[in-house]
């Protein structure tokens, strides 16, 4: 009896001494995901904690890509008119089995997220991101990182000051995480200077020559030009615009929302309203004969919502994003995501074309040192700037010829607006603007 008493009283002691290992062991490290927090965070203010209830949404967690330099070979063969891939365009089913995550992977990290307490709000068809929503206090708790209210230009602003962190398991799943903060924000880059000069459509035609093209029957017809945008607008200043300088165009307009409308996004000097009107109109009035279809973000979704329903629903054969966004202030891992998906826009047979902007090198508001627009900078994207017109007009104030024409960098801008010294419009009760593109 006593023996056995002792045997099981050593056993115990082995029992209890193994209990107390595990116990001291720490916890499985955590690994750090670089690239997340905005390098500008330090700039502005901390007021605080962010409140733990808020819902914080919406947040990409974008995942690992497979063969990244497979992708960049089949696009320069579908590129490339000697190769047996030349415009073979792929389907998004296809490029998420070759190139996106494995569904495993993909469901393996969902399965995480909905543990944790997150709401999937969007499964990425190409198996490149997940976006889910949550509160502060299941960000804070899931990625290891506190979220805090900074101060920039008066508004108070979400942020992470350090880069989140994940379990070692799903590190080489998870590539980076998007939409942690409220720093990182796209800008329209439509400029209304003062002023009563405007460019029409056959003044556009005449100053870059594409007149000889409308001659020979190109009109778009048959192609979808997609306008990546972020606030609503009346139907009928569009059609006033057709009507009045084109009124033989052919194709049509249409808008999309992906989730829910944001309304007319109210805006110091109207460059929300001002930027989607512009882009859809003068996507018609280079295109007249294509269909444009303005593809406009929720409130909380922005342009990055329109940019992915583009994208992800193939919706488009050129896509039109006239957007800016600061290289230095830039997640480095919000432009290889950005790079990403214009990349498998390449794939499948989408053009992407990305304003340059209006201040050549120094398209940052907020910096003085030199840096472009993030969003154009993507090898994948055609950056596109305008040049400086001197239009020569007749006594009714239609362009006649081109006087001269030229890049420049002044006080004025850079690069990326079309400059003009011509007529004065006169029609103010048109609602757009045709000045800079």
């Amino acid at each position: 009896m006593n023996r056995r008493g002792g045997l099981a009283a050593a056993s115990w002691a082995v029992l209890a001494a193994v209990v107390v290992t595990l116990s001291a062991r720490p916890a499985p490290a955590s690994t750090m995901l670089q690239g997340v927090c905005p390098p500008e965070v330090a700039d502005y203010p901390d007021r605080g904690p962010w409140p733990a209830a808020a819902r914080v949404a919406p947040v990409r967690v974008v995942l690992a890509l497979r063969d990244r330099a497979g992708l960049e070979r089949l696009i320069a063969a579908q590129q490339d008119p000697t190769s047996a891939e030349f415009a073979h365009w792929r389907e998004a089913n296809e490029l998420a089995d070759r190139f996106g995550a494995p569904r495993a992977r993909y469901e393996r990290v969902r399965a995480w997220l909905r543990r944790r307490g997150f709401e999937v709000v969007h499964d990425s068809p190409l198996r490149a991101a997940i976006t889910v929503a949550g509160t502060t206090a299941q960000v804070e708790a899931a990625f290891r990182v506190p979220l805090r209210a900074v101060t920039r230009a008066g508004a108070v602003l979400r942020t992470p000051r350090a880069d989140p962190r994940l379990p070692p398991s799903l590190r080489t799943d998870v590539a980076t995480i998007i939409g942690l903060d409220e720093l990182t924000t796209a800008r329209p880059v439509v400029g209304l200077p003062a002023g009563g000069f405007a460019l029409a459509p056959s003044d556009f035609a005449l100053g870059y020559e594409i007149a000889p093209l409308f001659a020979r029957g190109g009109s778009g017809a048959g192609v979808t030009v997609g306008v990546v945008a972020r606030s609503d607008f009346a139907a009928a200043d569009v059609d006033d615009f057709r009507g009045r300088f084109l009124p033989d165009a052919t194709g049509v307009v249409r808008k999309l929302f992906p989730s829910a409308t944001p309304g007319i996004v109210a805006s110091a000097g109207n460059v929300e309203e001002n930027e989607v009107l512009l882009d859809t109109q003068w996507a018609g009035a280079v295109a007249p004969g294509a269909t444009v279809e303005t593809v406009i973000g929720s409130k909380s979704g922005g342009v990055l919502e329109a940019l992915e329903s583009l994208v992800e629903g193939n919706r488009a054969d050129v896509l039109s994003f006239s957007f800016a966004l600061c290289e230095p202030e830039t997640p480095a891992g919000f432009a290889a995501w950005i790079d990403a998906l214009y990349a498998f826009a390449n794939a499948q047979g989408q053009t992407v074309v990305v304003a340059a902007g209006d201040g050549g090198d120094h398209d940052c508001p907020r910096r003085s040192r030199r840096a472009v627009n993030v969003l154009a900078a993507s090898p994948h994207a055609i950056a596109v700037g305008g040049t400086a017109l001197d239009l020569v007009v007749d006594g009714d104030g239609h362009a006649t010829a081109v006087g001269d024409e030229r890049v420049w960098d002044d006080a004025s801008g850079a690069g990326g607006m079309t400059c003009l010294k011509i007529k004065e419009f006169g029609r103010r009760d048109l609602k757009s603007t045709y000045m800079r593109l």
